[in-house]
């Protein structure tokens, strides 16, 4: 069992614009792009994006996954590579538990651990949605009997 806390991340930290953010978020719910693409993109809802996406990551690696999965990766969504060599280059020691900077210009992302995320954290997109998203630390998520797939996101 693997506990995982998403890091909080300053201001002066987040990486990724109004349009990365809609694609972060359209990774972890592609069936909620109406909801999505009618938020604005404030700071907050972009520290939420970007947080989730470096747990996934994290989990991801935690899970086991250090090497190219090959024949095995599904790649529907073009970015995701881009967005990780991003913060690569920003890399900050204490947003990692697992990844190493290295790991991150090949970013892949479990689809097990996506739609855990996606699950754990869809109420805190709701109420992004609805303009009363606290700034409170995301809550921690656990990776219990979960096993990675054989499918990836690159």
């Amino acid at each position: 069992m693997t506990t995982l806390v998403p890091p909080y991340v300053e201001d002066g930290q987040l990486l990724f614009d109004a349009s990365e953010t809609r694609q972060i978020l359209l990774f972890f719910w592609p069936t909620r792009s109406d909801d999505i693409n009618a938020m604005p993109v404030d700071n907050p809802l972009r520290r939420f994006a970007q947080s989730i996406l470096i747990a996934a990551i994290d989990a991801s690696y935690a899970m086991g996954y250090l090497h190219r999965l090959g024949k095995t990766v599904a790649n529907p969504r073009g970015g995701l590579k881009a967005m990780g060599q991003k913060l690569a280059r920003h890399y900050l020691q204490h947003w990692w538990r697992h990844a190493k900077v290295t790991d991150l210009e090949d970013v892949k992302i479990y689809e097990t651990v996506r739609r855990e995320v996606a699950r754990v954290y869809l109420h805190r997109l709701n109420m992004h949605r609805d303009g009363v998203a606290n700034t409170q630390p995301l809550s921690p998520f656990v990776l219990a009997g979960m096993a990675p797939d054989a499918a990836a996101w690159a």
